[in-house]
């Protein structure tokens, strides 16, 4: 077999479209540097799907497809497909590692790939991720023995185990914005919106159907915002000495992408934030610390919203969307009246919830550390200029595929 290693630096950035240049830079933040990562072929076969002796042909089609998805950000990809040498010309640096190939050992369970970790703003540059690559033979090999499928299904498991480790949750791919919320405990009603099974990181819980995962599928706006994150175009602030009452709390200024990094010391403890809001703008807002591998001391978050006269609006608590577990979520709210609006964050106690990421029924005091991110960007108006030109921007990048 041939030996391969590439390396594609998704810098074109003169090929974005026009409004979504606008979307990506309005904050106005400086870039983190390249984010770095290693795609490793080694253990990729393309036997059980009849491409037998074309994996090279594959692996190409695959990392183009994958940088391509990426070429919006700061993030390079280098591939290496040498089954003798593996890790031929890897970097000398700091850079994460995606393993591609093989089963992941349970046939009935069907998981496609596993990050190391859903890193939040990109602070670790050395994770891992492995895309078991044979699981699709296992699952229906007679329909992954298309080479735009297979290309298509690969491509998007990697990437989105990518996502995960730049900071993407499955929620981040619901879509459109304005038709998310927030449902009960356990409820996934709306999680398979109309846009959602489109985007990259919607997955086995938001319903996405082997068609879908077989598509040529994007990051969507939501997505985008906490790749935006992971590129460094988000104001991040420390924690305020004092704010522990409404009327001593911490503004959190800076545009439309900020967090601050805090947390609860004392029992009982709530930490109040304040936001300058517009009417008509869409508010997320998420508490998480469970998601985060670097809290060595997670907390199980809740937060509770506050208009401009100290009325309460809601609270947020467990958010149960796979990804999420324990973490508290509040998407696309919107804004009835121009103020300054508030958020109390605090720490659940007694016996702590979890997804499959995260160990079940731990008890905990909540006491430990958290950040909350908060994004307040308007919805783009249908029909607009803006979005002809999105639309002609995503006809010109339309990834081609070898017949």
């Amino acid at each position: 077999m041939d030996r391969r290693s590439v390396w594609t630096t998704t810098g074109a950035r003169a090929l974005r479209p026009p409004m979504l240049a606008l979307l990506i830079t309005v904050c106005g933040m400086a870039a983190h540097a390249d984010s770095v990562f290693w795609l490793d072929f080694a253990d990729f076969d393309a036997s059980p799907y009849g491409f037998g002796g074309q994996e090279a042909a594959l692996v190409t089609d695959i990392t183009s497809a994958v940088a391509a998805d990426y070429a919006r950000w700061s993030v390079s990809v280098g591939y290496d497909f040498d089954p003798v040498t593996p890790g031929y010309q890897a970097p000398s640096g700091s850079y994460s590692h995606v393993d591609i190939g093989g089963y992941d050992g349970n046939a009935s369970a069907h998981i496609f790939g596993m990050a190391e970790d859903i890193d939040w703003r990109n602070l670790n540059d050395s994770d891992s991720a492995v895309i078991y690559s044979s699981e699709f033979d296992a699952w229906d090999s007679s329909y992954f023995d298309d080479w735009d499928r297979l290309t298509n299904t690969l491509a998007g498991t990697t990437a989105h185990e990518m996502g995960h480790l730049l900071g993407l949750c499955h929620h981040h791919a619901f879509g459109p914005i304005g038709d998310a919320g927030v449902p009960e405990y356990g409820a996934t009603v709306w999680e398979g919106g109309s846009e959602t099974n489109q985007h990259i990181m919607a997955t086995g819980s938001t319903g996405l159907s082997k068609a879908e995962r077989a598509a040529d599928r994007d990051f969507g706006v939501r997505e985008a915002w906490v790749l935006d994150a992971a590129d460094g175009r988000i104001t991040v602030h420390a924690e305020a000495s004092d704010h522990g009452e409404r009327d001593t709390a911490q503004l959190l200024s800076g545009g439309c992408s900020v967090a601050v990094t805090a947390s609860i010391s004392v029992v009982g403890e709530t930490d109040w934030y304040a936001f300058s809001w517009q009417e008509g703008d869409r508010v997320s807002l998420e508490v998480f610390s469970q998601r985060c591998n670097r809290f060595t001391n997670p907390i199980n978050p809740y937060f509770e919203l506050y208009d401009p006269l100290g009325g309460l609006v809601d609270s947020y608590d467990d958010y149960w969307s796979y990804s999420t577990g324990t973490d508290a979520v509040l998407l696309d709210w919107l804004v009835p009246a121009t103020g300054t609006w508030y958020a109390a964050v605090g720490g659940n106690t007694g016996a702590m919830g979890g997804d499959m990421l995260y160990a079940f029924g731990e008890e905990d005091d909540g006491l430990g550390d958290y950040e909350l991110w908060m994004h307040n960007r308007l919805a783009p108006e249908p029909g607009t200029l803006g979005l002809v030109l999105v639309g002609i921007g995503a006809l010109a990048l339309k990834r081609r595929r070898r017949p």
